[in-house]
């Protein structure tokens, strides 16, 4: 995304005008990372989806090296992504990528018109 603010118009009808950033705080349900941890997986499952901000922890992509994706979802309002790594250094496992999950603007773009035909 490259530009600082948005204009979204459905069939002739301004649906938004705000930030990219700002619609998508607005549309996603909750804030979700892509976290590559080396781990066992069921215990990298049971472990990060008892951290209390987190709502839903699942295997994204697992691969032959013992180093797996997880999709990890946290409850709304929460700022759980510092809550991950702490229980990756206590387990001593590695952490190899950790990163949020935003919307494109084409995903806004749906979510806006699909919403507004539904309402």
């Amino acid at each position: 995304m490259t530009c600082q603010r948005v204009i979204i118009i459905n069939e002739g009808r301004l649906v938004a005008v705000d930030t990219p950033q700002n619609l998508t705080a607005q549309l996603q349900r909750s804030q979700q990372f892509i976290v590559r941890i080396g781990g066992p997986e069921k215990e990298v499952l049971s472990e990060v989806g008892k951290i209390n901000s987190v709502s839903r922890v699942a295997v994204k992509e697992s691969e032959s090296n013992g180093i797996n994706s997880y999709l990890v979802e946290f409850k709304k309002d929460s700022d759980g992504g510092k809550d991950i790594p702490p229980v990756i250094v206590r387990k001593n496992w590695a952490l190899y990528e950790m990163r949020p999950i935003g919307m494109s603007l084409e995903d806004i773009f749906i979510k806006l018109v699909t919403e507004e035909k539904i309402h």
